[in-house]
């Protein structure tokens, strides 16, 4: 005769009751209270001088002060004056305190800022410039590409050098790799093949509107 083996039935408990008290099955942590609870508070403390809280709390910020600071932290201490300067005082005229809608008006008045936003500057930029570039990020460019011809006019001295037949310039390219040849007017698409690859094309089967 066979006898079925007894299962334990899984039960859901939870570790406190509505009135906050500790279930029987809920371990007890050692220090009056127990393991196991329904939420977890995490408490994060914002201070005065970005260190950890001291022991009297006398540099732990509280209710505005915190949040004010926390928002300082984030995006930067002068996030209010950058704000003005490009939402509200952008056009205004300049005899009133504003920028007059010029550009360079309002970079002279953010290079004053300590912590400017950087991210609302950058917004103002591309609602009125769209993705053209700024002055700096131009002459930026232009110095990477200065250097990079200088680099490529080096590598041709040195390849000439060579070709000339210069012994002391010789160690300078690899052994054993042929010298690089530029060509003065490259085309500006690929020579196309003569014999261009014709695709098959699969045949197609005719359907018969008659049913047989």
């Amino acid at each position: 005769m066979q006898t079925r083996a007894t299962r334990h039935q899984r039960r859901v408990w939870f570790p406190e009751d509505e009135q906050g008290e500790p279930d029987e099955r809920n371990p007890d942590d050692g220090f009056g209270g127990f393991i196991h609870h329904l939420q977890t508070v995490t408490f994060y403390y914002v201070t005065s001088d970005g260190q950890l809280p001291s022991k009297d709390g006398s540099n732990i910020l509280e209710g505005y002060e915190a949040r004010k600071k926390a928002k300082e932290d984030q995006i930067g201490k002068n996030w209010q004056q950058t704000f003005d300067l490009v939402f509200r005082e952008f056009n205004l005229p300049i005899h009133k305190g504003g920028c007059g809608g010029i550009w360079k008006i309002l970079e002279e008045k953010i290079s004053q800022l300590e912590e400017p936003d950087f991210c609302l500057i950058g917004q103002k930029w591309r609602e009125l410039y769209g993705e053209k570039k700024r002055k700096e990020e131009e002459e930026l460019e232009q110095i990477e590409r200065e250097e990079k011809r200088k680099e490529i006019s080096k590598i041709i001295q040195q390849i000439c050098l060579l070709e000339k037949g210069n012994p002391k310039k010789s160690h300078l390219l690899e052994k054993g790799k042929p010298p690089i040849k530029f060509i003065k007017n490259p085309q500006k698409t690929p020579p196309q093949k003569k014999n261009q690859k014709k695709y098959k094309e699969f045949p197609r089967h005719r359907v018969s509107s008659q049913r047989k």
